[in-house]
């Protein structure tokens, strides 16, 4: 046991627990469900005993903070939702951290053009102008925006106000873009109920869906005005989302973005869009300091707004006795005067902290919402978002591979200093987006039309709901029963369909592959007596595919002419019965996304492909009950991994419980396997690079954790895989304890502490 201390001791260190900054966790956490200490859904068995590190940075956190882990694996857990219903909205907020790290600040202008497929020089087309035009003058969002307009100019207006009548003024512009109404779409307000389907309790303030969904839903639009919906949506039926803050302070100007794309006269694109703190002394330091605001509105006009330079009417050799009693004021309390000034810079500085700790709770408040979008709405390739200010708004874009921040807009005109807004003063940088927005096509809105053309997912609220059951008992598994997936197998591309049922685990996370398991039924005649499941991923285009190594494996586990029989190998190993990638579009906002950055020579953005495969169902180790099984899957699981290294020469690379399962076989027999060969690699692949840093933190091999003297990443050995398959047999035999009951075959039972 004293073995088993010394290892679990700095193992359990990198265990993804809460390493957060706890301004962050303060500020962010708006909507946070139950705090009761949880288990964060990695796979990895319950330990109640484990304690939370000391909040001082330890060696497990410098090394947290210094590994970057691979765009395939992204040390995101896995999810069950049959076994963890609900999650700590803190639970993920390391991995959304993690990806935020890394932001792209663009201009409106190519936000415009790639995000919202707005043609470029849009301002010049005079398609898009004629929508502009129409938006602006159309009568009923000239009175939406008459409304808002006048919440704008009321200082007591709090921020839930401005729900409501936003959604009405969007709403109103949408109606003049689109032709269709069952596909247009419609904003509601959200606030304040959290959806359904999600892994997090986490409420947006305004909500996106179509317009099928939300009058088949049963929802009246002007009962919504102080509450949200009373039959509620959940995130597969989502298209948008929107976050209200009450000022700019909460803006991204781009000073933390990791690349800033210049716009296409050259500048770059960051600017100051809030206020500055800034420090006006008075003689006695009796004042505490102002914030002057220059944001970018301001300073964009403050040509207009310069006040003529005014001379003194009095002779500079003579002084007034104004004059003459405030420098006496000012001499007989300069000491007191310096030492309130230093005070007063610590405060700015104090209070310039406190909001830039806001404005990334804000960043991190909306990754949930991406988050969400990427992994419990079903088979979505990106996520389009929006911060709102009172008379600004930032859109946000999401996908697996790129976060991309949009340079703030201005909703209306400004004239003067502190103007009243005036209804016709609608930017129209303001009224593209919207136009933009309201033009979209479902595959441009994330929809994966390719393979799943089932409508009543994201259309037919009553459909939806009788084929998931009772929304209030917010069952997480059930978002894809019924669905029906449109395949092709073989050679000959037969059509194949594959019906969906519950979900068995997914990969929450907004960079990275993805990866969701679904349960899933077919009549296809060589797979009516299997048990299927369905993995839906969004690997990187340019890497080797898992069935490829699995393919190898199994046709070098058929060809050998001698030792252990074919079926020894074949029985250990997963069996992909289809697999079929869906590359992006021509119209596609991720086709835009590489061409427009194949120009950009310091940022590379990763191209990705939805891969869908059907294989055998197999099972969790969670689900052995005896000693002699745990022991049988273990053993079949290092001698399959042997095997694979010697043969056809295939390192896995990433060990960890989820990827340790089972299967019986035809006559009954218990066999370990080692599945998931996403990471893998080939044996006489050598040399170090960004994808060597692979696998499951807390299960990785001590060497892979840092970068080398060069500051590298080290290659991933044979030796580093039998140490994670050592820490993963430790944990497990640690925090697993046989009670002393049998079942009805005699069997010792196992159950975890």
């Amino acid at each position: 046991m004293a073995a088993a201390v010394f290892f679990l001791d700095p193992l359990l260190t990198f265990y993804p627990t809460r390493f957060y900054h706890r301004d962050i966790m303060a500020l962010g956490a708006k909507n946070d469900s139950k705090s009761s200490p949880r288990n964060d859904g990695s796979g990895f068995p319950s330990t109640r005993e484990m304690k939370t590190p000391p909040s001082k940075e330890s060696v497990a956190e410098q090394i947290c903070s210094s590994v970057q882990s691979t765009p395939l694996s992204n040390h995101t857990p896995i999810v069950n939702p049959t076994t963890n219903p609900d999650h700590l909205v803190t639970d993920f907020d390391r991995y959304i951290l993690e990806n935020l790290r890394d932001h792209v600040f663009m201009s409106a202008d190519h936000y415009f053009t790639n995000i919202l497929h707005i043609l470029d020089n849009w301002w010049t087309n005079g398609e898009i102008m004629s929508k502009i035009e129409a938006v602006k003058n159309d009568v009923v969002f000239k009175n939406h925006v008459k409304t808002y307009i006048e919440l704008c100019n009321e200082s007591s207006s709090g921020e839930k106000t401005f729900y409501h009548p936003r959604c009405l003024m969007c709403n109103s512009a949408f109606d003049v873009v689109s032709a269709t109404e069952g596909s247009r779409l419609g904003i509601y307000r959200q606030d304040a109920k959290p959806l359904d389907g999600g892994v997090q309790e986490i409420v947006p303030d305004t909500l996106g869906v179509l317009r099928a969904m939300f009058n088949s839903s049963g929802n009246v639009v002007d009962n919504m005005k102080g509450n949200g919906p009373k039959y509620n949506f959940s995130w597969a039926q989502t298209m948008h989302w929107q976050e209200f803050k009450p000022n700019e302070h909460y803006l991204d100007e781009g000073t933390e973005a990791s690349y800033r794309v210049t716009t296409p006269e050259g500048e770059d694109p960051k600017g100051e869009v809030r206020g500055k703190t800034t420090i006006r002394r008075d003689p006695g330091g009796i004042l505490p300091p102002v914030k002057s605001q220059t944001g970018s509105i301001t300073k964009k006009r403050r040509s207009e707004d310069v006040t003529p330079h005014v001379h003194s009417k009095y002779p500079r050799s003579e002084t007034t006795p104004e004059v003459s009693q405030a420098r006496r004021g000012t001499d007989e309390s300069m000491a007191l005067s310096s030492a309130k000034e230093r005070i007063t810079a610590e405060d700015v500085a104090r209070w310039e902290e406190e909001e830039s700790q806001a404005r990334r709770a804000v960043r991190l408040q909306c990754g949930r919402y991406a988050l969400e979008m990427l992994s419990s709405a079903g088979f979505r390739t990106h996520c389009i978002g929006a911060l709102v200010m009172v008379g600004q708004i930032q859109p946000l874009y999401y996908d697996h591979s790129v976060i991309i921040v949009c340079k703030p807009i201005d909703m209306f005109k400004l004239h003067g200093k502190r103007p009243k807004i005036t209804e016709e003063a609608v930017t129209d940088e303001f009224a593209a987006m919207l136009v933009g927005l309201g033009r979209l096509t479902l595959r441009q809105r994330s929809i994966q039309e390719d393979f799943c053309d089932d409508r009543a997912l994201i259309e037919n609220y009553k459909a939806y709901m009788d084929r998931c059951g009772n929304p209030k008992d917010k069952d997480k598994t059930v978002m894809f029963v019924g669905v029906k997936l449109k395949l092709k197998s073989g050679e000959d591309e037969k059509n194949v369909e594959v019906t969906l049922d519950r979900i068995l685990s997914h990969q929450p996370g907004i960079i990275g592959r993805g990866t969701c398991v679904v349960e899933a039924t077919s009549v296809h005649n060589e797979w009516k007596d299997k048990e299927l499941v369905v993995k839906i991923s969004c690997p990187a285009a340019s890497g080797k595919s898992e069935p490829e190594f699995v393919i190898r494996a199994r046709e070098k586990a058929r060809s050998m002419p001698q030792g252990k029989r074919p079926d020894w190998a074949l029985d250990r190993l997963p069996d992909i019965l289809l697999s079929q990638d869906f590359d992006y579009s021509a119209d596609s906002t991720q086709a835009n996304l590489v061409a427009f950055f194949a120009e950009e020579k310091e940022f590379e953005y990763e191209k990705r492909i939805c891969q869908v495969m059907v294989q055998e169902r197999l099972y969790p180790l969670e689900e052995l009950r005896t000693v002699q099984e745990y022991a049988q899957v273990f053993f079949d699981m290092l001698q399959i991994h042997k095997w694979l290294y010697d043969h056809p020469g295939i390192l896995q690379r990433d060990i960890s419980p989820g990827n340790i399962m089972w299967r019986r076989t035809v006559d009954g027999h218990l066999r370990g396997i080692i599945n998931d060969f996403d990471l893998s690699s080939y044996r006489h692949e050598t040399g170090p690079s960004l994808c060597q840093h692979t696998g499951m933190l807390p299960y990785m091999a001590y060497q892979l954790l840092a970068n080398n003297k060069n500051g590298q990443p080290p290659e991933h050995l044979y030796r580093h895989n039998i140490e994670s398959i050592f820490y993963v047999t430790l944990l497990f035999c640690c925090c697993y304890q046989v009670e002393a009951k049998q079942d009805p075959d005699g069997c010792l039972v196992m159950n975890s502490l």
